[in-house]
């Protein structure tokens, strides 16, 4: 009995490795790993690194292959998924907010992965929607110089982009905690709406959320 248990354990495992996502364990792992990617903390420092890492890649792609029909292909591409993944972090952690409801130190991971999400998305904004006209948003960092041409791109100025971000999260937490002090405010439509989006989705995201805390503990 235990010799035929050794000869088909090495087979029960191959077994599990092929055809895992039919069997309940993968099933629990994989619901376990949705759990924990949908987690207000991962959804606003992944925004963020994706923001940053495609920033990354961009500028040395662009450096290393210059501007041409393939580079700019893949530079669009890269904006895209840098502007989108935000606003989608953002809405994904709607859909859960009653996962952060079960103690007071979600709540306060919640809100504050809030702040940090609607500060990327204020970055995006100022990082790509900046350089060809006025800035979105008054009082945040400059990034680009003004009066700068697309092309050639100069070297990606960093130290604006950190600066800005700084000034992002400043004007995040002052919006968010409902206490506007006045020094950044947006200048232009798409930013304003944007920041009106934020506002509310922030607000409402939190009051369910605590709501559904204390009425859980009824």
């Amino acid at each position: 009995m235990t010799d035929r248990l050794i000869e088909t354990a090495p087979r029960r495992l191959f077994r599990m490795c092929m055809i895992g996502p039919t069997l309940p364990h993968s099933k629990i792992v994989l619901k376990a790993m949705n759990l924990t990617l949908t987690k207000p903390p991962y959804l606003a420092v992944g925004g963020l690194l994706i923001t940053f890492a495609n920033l990354l890649i961009g500028d040395t792609i662009q450096q290393i292959f210059g501007l041409n029909a393939v580079t700019r292909t893949v530079l669009s591409a890269l904006i895209v998924v840098t502007v989108v993944t935000p606003p989608i972090c953002l809405i994904i952690l709607l859909a859960h907010y009653k996962d952060s409801s079960a103690s007071i130190s979600k709540l306060i991971a919640l809100y504050l992965s809030l702040i940090a999400i609607c500060a990327t998305i204020n970055l995006d904004l100022m990082l790509h929607f900046s350089y060809s006209g006025a800035p979105p948003f008054h009082g945040v960092q400059s990034i680009w110089p003004a009066g700068m041409s697309q092309e050639p791109l100069p070297p990606f100025p960093w130290s604006n982009v950190l600066l800005a971000f700084v000034d992002c999260l400043h004007f995040s937490v002052a919006s968010l905690s409902t206490v506007g002090y006045g020094d950044i405010y947006p200048t232009v439509w798409y930013a304003k709406l944007a920041v009106d989006v934020q506002i509310l989705m922030g607000l409402g995201i939190t009051v369910l959320a605590v709501g559904h805390h204390f009425s859980s503990r009824e």
